[in-house]
């Protein structure tokens, strides 16, 4: 659990830079982050390699969109790959018979 702390001062990076720069990649990125966040912190916990996979995904999403263009395009792949990992472990841990 302590582990997936790591990935909060980039969350607060990416609010920070939702602010300066209002753009759709930005938006995309720190929502998408947010999300998967909030989804591991909730339902996750049960291996730190989990959690060590979110809070990688959260880093490099949040380094990678200020770069712009292709890296940023990169970015929102990432977080939104990352976050449509966690919503699908989340359906089948909560969904099981």
């Amino acid at each position: 659990m302590r582990r997936l702390y790591w990935a909060v001062p980039f969350l607060i990076y990416d609010l920070l830079l939702l602010c300066y720069m209002f753009v759709i990649q930005n938006i995309a990125v720190a929502l998408f982050n947010l999300l998967t966040f909030f989804l591991e912190y909730r339902y996750g916990g049960e291996s730190k390699e989990g959690e060590e996979l979110v809070v990688g995904g959260i880093v490099m999403s949040s380094v990678l969109v200020p770069l712009g263009g292709l890296f940023s395009s990169f970015a929102v792949l990432l977080a939104g790959f990352m976050f449509l990992l966690e919503l699908t472990a989340t359906f089948v841990k909560t969904h099981r018979p």
